[in-house]
């Protein structure tokens, strides 16, 4: 097997990549309003098991993602020191044979699919009104 990641990488192969790694790089598009992404590529990072490192707004959703699930850390853009120290800490630990581990298992249950397609179903049902008006021919 290869050591060079191909850019067509089938999904199954990438998954097993992301369990793979001593780390994920997660960047989050420098745009307004950024503090609201949620990219995809999150929840398959939480599920890979591995310690993330995001680039973002550490105010955002994805920070308090990040935070509820003890799976990594967000570092606003550009903060360099941040960077080092992260990927310092990250390397040493590794070296020592005790690497930093990823999400809690215990603590994803509320970003699986299913959990997130219920909360949107009840975000749904609570914006429909009750009684609806009927529509006749």
């Amino acid at each position: 097997s290869s050591d060079v990641c191909s850019s067509d990488l089938p999904h199954h192969e990438a998954i097993a990549w992301m369990q793979r790694s001593a780390a994920l790089l997660l960047p989050i598009n420098r745009v307004m309003d950024s503090a609201g992404i949620v990219t995809g590529k999150i929840y398959e990072y939480l599920a890979a098991g591995r310690p993330v490192l995001a680039l973002g707004d550490p105010a955002g959703e994805a920070s308090r993602i990040l935070a509820d699930t003890s799976s990594g850390s967000i570092l606003a853009y550009g903060d360099v020191d941040g960077l080092v120290g992260w990927l310092d800490a990250h390397y040493a630990a590794w070296e020592q044979g005790t690497a930093h581990s990823g999400a809690n298992p215990a603590s994803l249950g509320p970003y699986s699919r299913k959990e997130q397609a219920a909360s949107l179903a009840r975000l749904l049902e609570e914006s429909i009104p009750e009684s609806r008006p009927t529509h006749s021919s």
